[in-house]
């Protein structure tokens, strides 16, 4: 029950620099029946949703049954540096009056032995619109912009009180609490530059993995009313059209263009690029765009030596 990379995710939790009794590790399983095994026993508290709820309700439900005052999430096929906790605590608690969430930077790989990729290239400003860093000028690249919630750490009242995931959402379900986030009066978001989860992208299970356009737009639909409209413009082409693209649906790409009429701005140029990496099949893409920033990487390394 859970992925093989659970045992993996939860032993990085275990090995910790903080005191043990200072983390507490509670698994969330997706099931209609209680977990049983080895795997569910190497957790504190092992819960369960009932089965079919999504990423989502899993993870509010882990944060409504916790009693910390801090809260991170860690995905079954991530895992974290041992020293994640501790630096992310040091910052967060610089400020703790304000609601805080701490993110980081990662290593992303298909392959987490061949990666050598630390991402994203760019890290968030403390004074940036979020919606305006994950999503202006996103272009084709593994070192694009992204805070994915395995490098989250936020404070437990506003996980539990302002900030909820949304049981009903299928995709983008952390771009949706991250946005939710940046509309909390006096919020504090620091984006750390050290590397300190591993991430594994298009494993089966993987939500990414999939080219669901619909609810791409429908989560668009629900959420953009303030974003900017450069924020708007790109997340259409980059997510909506690759999506659509991916699919091979001419209707989900005449949704994009319809929407991309009505919003009035021109999509940047990284954007359109990664909208049209939809015509190639995926892991072909992945590939290509993953050398591309392995070759990109090694030239800098070489230039600054």
């Amino acid at each position: 029950m859970g992925r093989p990379s659970l045992r993996e995710s939860i032993q990085s939790v275990r090995d910790q620099t903080l005191p043990a009794n200072h983390v507490q590790v509670i698994a969330v399983f997706d099931t209609p029946e209680p977990p049983s095994g080895a795997l569910a026993k190497m957790a504190d508290t092992t819960l369960w949703t009932g089965g079919g709820r999504g990423g989502g309700a899993a993870r509010q439900l882990g944060v409504d049954s916790c009693d910390a005052e801090w809260v991170a999430f860690l995905d079954d096929d991530d895992s974290w540096a041992a020293d994640k906790l501790r630096l992310q605590l040091t910052a967060a608690q610089q400020h703790p009056e304000r609601p805080t969430a701490v993110g980081c930077r990662l290593r992303e790989s298909t392959d987490p032995a061949m990666s050598n990729i630390a991402t994203p290239a760019r890290r968030c400003r403390v004074d940036e619109s979020i919606s305006d860093y994950l999503f202006v000028r996103r272009g084709p690249t593994v070192r694009r912009n992204g805070i994915p919630t395995s490098t989250l750490l936020v404070d437990a009242t506003t996980a539990r009180e302002l900030v909820r995931w949304d049981p009903k959402l299928s995709r983008h379900q952390d771009w949706d609490w991250l946005v939710k986030f940046d509309q909390v009066p006096n919020r504090r978001f620091v984006h750390l530059p050290e590397v300190l989860v591993q991430k594994t992208m298009g494993t089966e299970a993987s939500i990414s993995a999939n080219a669901d356009w619909r609810a791409s737009l429908a989560w668009y639909d629900a959420s953009s009313a303030r974003w900017s409209r450069r924020s708007r413009a790109d997340f259409l082409i980059a997510q909506g059209l690759r999506y659509a693209l991916q699919a091979r649906s001419m209707a989900g790409v005449w949704a994009v263009v319809r929407r991309t009429c009505i919003n009035r701005q021109l999509p940047s140029l990284p954007s359109i690029a990664l909208g049209l990496v939809g015509l190639i099949p995926r892991r072909s893409a992945q590939s290509v765009f993953g050398i591309a920033a392995n070759r990109k990487t090694m030239f800098k390394k070489g230039r600054d030596s």
